[in-house]
């Protein structure tokens, strides 16, 4: 089906630790992209239409997260895409983007209150 994936499936998983090093937490996430077309669909009524569909390569994306919080402050680290896959999205009728190869970031937050 154009710009629908036939199957997905994601999952996440996170952990916080409760002993002297209850405040660091870890988490993974990953999610998974199948049967995705891009492209136009052929018109049937239009005679040597060049129209079609682009199948989309299936892929995975795993990110991870880390995060320490210590007096109101957590400093929090992430990355994105951590094995690098390749994959793609299709939108309207020619767009087809590339999803982002592996990224990293960081937040400092600060809470005011408990």
């Amino acid at each position: 089906m154009q710009y629908t994936p036939s199957n997905t499936a994601n999952a996440s998983v996170y952990y916080t630790f409760s002993n002297d090093l209850k405040r660091l937490s870890f988490g993974a996430t990953g999610l998974y992209i199948a049967g995705m077309d891009g492209g136009k669909e052929t018109r049937l009524t239009v005679p040597n239409d060049n129209r079609q569909l682009i199948p989309l390569p299936d892929f995975a994306q795993v990110d991870f997260t880390a995060a320490y919080g210590f007096k109101g402050l957590l400093f929090g680290i992430k990355v994105s895409n951590i094995f690098n896959a390749l994959g793609y999205y299709a939108h309207e009728d020619e767009s087809i983007n590339p999803i982002a190869l592996r990224e990293y970031s960081a937040t400092i937050s600060y809470k005011f209150h408990d």
